[in-house]
């Protein structure tokens, strides 16, 4: 008699393996980049203000810009006879603020007054009670350039508002239309009581049905008319 073998027994889970650790570089510190900010837009003017920068032919101004700043830059003639550069870099603002002539034109290279800044509201209940010099100090990482609180700004705009809708004081003249007024209420006799109860109305029949009897009564005397407005047969 032949036995078989025993099959072997199952095993709930697989057996455990040696665990393989991977170790990792440390990374390094990175600092925060700096924010860009640099004067990006220019504008160049003539100094002598009878012979405008705009009234030279653009390609010398061209060629002037290509040497300083290189090609990746715009240009644009203003109607008041200076001429707006956009650049992309800050060595090419550097480059351009530089500049005095362009041929023989003596020229004012300058950052644009509103262009290159911005204005915004930060609402941040914790800046509610800091100082406008503890405000720049602590954005000017930020490139912020003035930092004003608004707290105080409001107190005089709620201020001013309510004084200016309350009532007039006791002292306070009337004005002519107030007096006005006032006459007019005299002269119109008593004002009615609100607690009076008004009289019935009585009801008001609709027109049409008002025309249709006063026209069946005509045609009972006359006897010439219906209601319907046919002629009676009578």
């Amino acid at each position: 008699m032949a036995f078989s073998n025993p099959p072997p027994p199952k095993r709930d889970r697989p057996p455990n393996r040696g665990r393989t650790e991977v170790s990792f570089p440390p990374l390094p510190n990175l600092s925060p980049p700096k924010p860009n900010n640099f004067p990006r837009f220019m504008v160049m003017e003539s100094v002598d203000q009878s012979k405008p920068l705009s009234s030279l032919s653009v390609f010398p101004v061209s060629k002037f810009l290509e040497s300083v700043v290189g090609e990746s830059y715009k240009a644009k003639k203003q109607r008041t006879g200076e001429v707006l550069v956009e650049l992309s870099r800050q060595d090419q603002a550097d480059k351009l603020l530089a500049q005095t002539r362009i041929a023989d034109l003596a020229i004012r290279v300058t950052p644009h007054r509103s262009l290159n800044s911005s204005q915004g509201v930060i609402s941040e209940p914790d800046l509610a009670n800091e100082t406008e010099a503890d405000l720049l100090e602590g954005l000017r990482n930020q490139a912020q350039s003035v930092a004003t609180p608004l707290a105080e700004a409001a107190a005089d705009v709620v201020q001013t508002s309510s004084v200016g809708t309350g009532a007039a004081p006791a002292s306070a003249s009337p004005s002519s239309s107030a007096l006005e007024g006032a006459e007019m209420m005299d002269t119109a006799g008593p004002a009615p009581d609100p607690t009076a109860t008004a009289p019935p109305v009585p009801p008001v029949a609709p027109p049409g049905v008002a025309a249709q009897t006063k026209g069946s009564r005509k045609g009972a005397k006359s006897g010439g008319a219906r209601l319907d407005g046919h002629p009676s047969d009578i």
